[in-house]
């Protein structure tokens, strides 16, 4: 639920404050729109690695869009079936990589897998760039 998206944003954030020895309070009314309105089409670690890396940029006291980088561009859509067969599968794969110009760590998490589990599946399904 949206609802959900700024409580687990501001956990990673906390989290991210302890590891990195920051003191960050929170997020920008813009950084905070932009969470709540991004489609959110990886999982938790998605998030929680977005956060971290913006903890790691933020120079001020906030978070801001500018941390935010991903979030700038709505992320393209991907055909919304669930993969029900290797032809539907690899038909997402390719687009994926179409639409994030074959970067294959961005694909992956437009995919929502991890960038190894998308390399295991290029091999598998003989996909080359």
């Amino acid at each position: 639920p949206p609802e959900d998206i700024l409580l687990f944003s501001n956990f990673f954030l906390d989290q991210a404050n302890r590891e990195m020895d920051k003191q960050l309070t929170g997020f920008d009314d813009k950084a905070s729109r932009a969470l709540l309105e991004y489609p959110w089409p990886g999982n938790l670690r998605q998030m929680k690695n977005m956060v971290r890396r913006a903890t790691l940029l933020a120079q001020g006291k906030f978070i801001t869009i500018n941390e935010l980088n991903e979030l700038k561009e709505p992320a393209p859509a991907i055909i919304g079936i669930p993969l029900r067969n290797e032809e539907a599968e690899k038909h997402q794969i390719i687009e994926a990589l179409r639409q994030t110009g074959n970067n294959k760590s961005r694909a992956a998490q437009l995919l929502g897998i991890d960038r190894k589990t998308l390399y295991n599946k290029l091999k598998l399904y003989n996909i080359s760039d």
